[in-house]
């Protein structure tokens, strides 16, 4: 007994983890000509824009695909805009505003398959210079399966695949009707947008800072300044004269009466997780997901906040879902993205027993656009981008849809 208690058994465990490995850029890499291409499949959808009888779909860190939506039972992709490093985007009066890794261009697409940069604001979002290697603009996903210790953990930075110590295991991956749609000319965003053109106002935020546009003459954004917001900023929503800006830890408001200077007015807390939000008269709308890349977020949920009085949001109500995303609303009627188990059409969220009017499982749903004056849904996801009729909640029809390669 004295001989074996000296040995330390000796425990591994094999574990599959997506880890971020950085990517550089030369400022001359960044810096290349946009270039309007043949129209091409799509591969990486990530943020929707509906402006006109036009959709705009980013293709992650490549460009925008540009898709004639007149007959919505017949979209008709009619070009791509090559864009290095674009995700997010909003449009004004035929301007087209897009992130191209650090700098922000504007670009006329009265015509969307001639289109052309009018300006381009180089350093428009802050970086830490060149380096040997380029500038640090993204960080891209490589798989990696290897042996540990058991007391091993993973970096928070990281999303755990499989854990051989945890059969059960897996990880979980990574719009709405907005009040001020077709003000001054401007589009509407989905849920998920870090992009918000609201009148003679471009806002665009990042991880902790708003930056401040004036747009006033469209062809020509003016920096106007920052707003500091906090860590952990994800997406902005523009509801009546304020702005809702979700983030990792909370939902932060701001007054908007002067947009120029955005002020704060309040904050509503909550668990640490991925975060959008919508807002419908007196209340907001929060999705929650437990996707370790938002940090600590331990379950899935909808939460329904009472802004009666901004001062003073408090949550009303929450509701568990499975891997709630992308949102929108109209009088009270959710359409919410749950991510594999699709889109799901909810009622009555104020209350404790909620309403599922109607449900699309066929989809893996990220984000949702309620296209106004009309009843058209549009949704983008990891199988594409679909489109179904909303005159009946209780029974979406089928219109469209545009699949991945």
């Amino acid at each position: 007994m004295t001989l074996t208690g000296c040995f330390k058994d000796n425990c591994n465990r094999e574990v599959t983890y997506i880890q971020p490995q950085p990517i550089y850029k030369t400022l001359d890499e960044i810096r290349v000509d946009v270039n309007v291409e043949a129209e091409k499949e799509m591969e990486n959808p990530g943020k929707i824009y509906v402006y006109g009888q036009y959709i705009f779909v980013n293709e992650l860190h490549k460009g925008i695909h540009v898709i004639n939506n007149t007959d919505p039972q017949s979209p008709v992709k009619e070009s791509f805009i090559a864009i290095e490093g674009n995700v997010d985007m909003a449009i004004k009066d035929g301007v087209l505003y897009a992130d191209n890794y650090v700098d922000l261009l504007a670009l006329d697409i009265n015509d969307p398959k001639n289109a052309t940069v009018l300006k381009r604001i180089e350093n428009a979002f802050p970086h830490d210079g060149e380096t040997n290697e380029g500038l640090l603009v993204a960080y891209e996903g490589k798989t990696v399966t290897e042996k540990v210790d058991c007391d091993w953990n993973p970096d928070p930075s990281w999303r755990l695949l499989s854990d051989s110590s945890d059969p059960s295991f897996s990880g979980a991956e990574t719009a709405s009707t907005d009040k001020n749609y077709g003000t001054n000319g401007t589009g509407l965003a989905g849920s998920m947008a870090r992009f918000a053109a609201i009148g003679d106002m471009l806002y665009i935020i990042d991880d902790e800072e708003m930056y401040l546009f004036d747009i006033t003459g469209a062809s020509n954004p003016t920096s106007t300044g920052t707003v500091n917001i906090g860590r952990g900023i994800e997406t902005i929503y523009p509801y009546k004269s304020n702005l809702f800006i979700g983030a990792n830890d909370g939902m932060y408001i701001y007054d908007n009466t002067d947009p120029q200077n955005p002020t704060y007015t309040s904050k509503f807390d909550h668990f640490t997780a991925c975060d959008p939000v919508v807002v419908d008269d007196n209340y907001a709308y929060v999705t929650l997901r437990s996707d370790n890349a938002c940090g600590s977020g331990w379950r899935d949920e909808i939460q329904v906040v009472d802004i009666s009085d901004l001062n003073n949001p408090f949550l009303a109500t929450n509701h568990i879902m499975e891997e709630p995303k992308g949102l929108a609303v109209d009088n009270g009627v959710v359409y919410l993205c749950d991510g594999h188990a699709g889109l799901k059409v909810l009622d009555n969220l104020e209350e404790w027993d909620i309403t599922l009017l109607d449900e699309v499982t066929t989809i893996d749903a990220y984000d949702v656009i309620l296209v106004p004056n009309t009843n058209t849904v549009v949704i983008v996801g990891e199988n594409g981008l679909f489109q179904y009729d909303r005159t009946n909640p209780v029974n979406l029809e089928f219109l469209s849809q545009i699949t991945l390669k």
